[in-house]
Formats: structure tokens, sequence, C-alpha cells
């Protein structure tokens, strides 16, 4: 077992993540700690599951602390791997994962999450500022135990 997972085994991604929203100095060594846990993919999905961790990690990219801002950049990316981070993310609008699987032409299915058309609306209402756009196509689709949301995307 790798120290990475013998950390998240004793508890210790929630009281890192506790630590995120705490002074400016120990939100950096957190994200850094965080950060550098991320690398056990196990552990990378524990962490993004942490009640509050993808929001405070958002608004960390807005810290005036560069480290803390890359840190925080970094292990967004490593989340991003999981959809329902990049849903989380783009609740907290950080809609940057969103927009590069859009932008590949990736359609993909999100089991059971019903926010996520609400988050896309809000997208789209963001980029009217933005030269390039995007129109979403929504398809829920439900089954007798299941519900799907497609979204494919159209640019204009």
């Amino acid at each position: 077992m790798k120290i990475q997972e013998k950390i998240a085994e004793a508890g210790g991604i929630k009281q890192v993540v506790r630590s995120l929203a705490r002074d400016v100095g120990e939100g950096q060594q957190a994200v850094a700690l965080l950060l550098e846990l991320s690398e056990a993919p196990n552990v990378c999905e524990q962490i993004g599951k942490t009640q509050g961790c993808i929001l405070l990690l958002v608004t960390m990219l807005n810290s005036e602390n560069l480290h803390a801002i890359e840190d925080a950049r970094k292990l967004l990316e490593h989340l991003s791997n999981n959809d329902q981070n990049v849903v989380q993310m783009a609740e907290a609008n950080h809609f940057s994962p969103l927009i590069l699987r859009l932008s590949e032409g990736k359609t993909r299915v999100y089991n059971g999450n019903l926010s996520f058309p609400k988050i896309l609306v809000n997208f789209m209402t963001e980029c009217k500022e933005n030269v390039t756009c995007w129109q979403f196509e929504f398809v829920v689709v439900q089954s007798s135990s299941q519900k799907h949301t497609h979204i494919q995307d159209k640019r204009l």
C-alpha cells in the first residue's frame, strides 16, 4: 500500500481539505499535499468526493499566492478525469474542464445528475461576452431504472 493510500485510509484527506479554508499559508500547504496525494488514482477519486473540496480549490484560483494557484489548477486538472468532478467544477463557475470536453467533441452521459442542464444554461449566459459561444442540446432519457442527461455541443 502506498503512503498516499495510507493517509487517505486514516482519514487524512478530510482534514487536509478543511485546511484549504484556513489562512493563506496553511491553504498553500494543504493544496500542495493534496496535489501530491492525488498521484494515486484511488486517492484522487476520494479527494474529489470530499465535501467542499472542489469549491475550495476553485476559490483558491482567485488567491494572490501564485504557488497555491498553480497547485490548485494542477489538482483540478487531475480531478477533471471524473465526470462528477467536472460537474462540481462547473457548479463552482470553473468551466475549463467542461469547455475542453465539449471542444474535443465528446458527448457524455451524466448518470442521474439533474442539475447539469442548469449548469450549461448558466454557462451559456456567461459566454455572451465571448466571441465564440456554444449552444447545447439536452436530451433527457428516462428508463425504469435510471435517468440520464445526454449533452451535445453545437458551435454557433
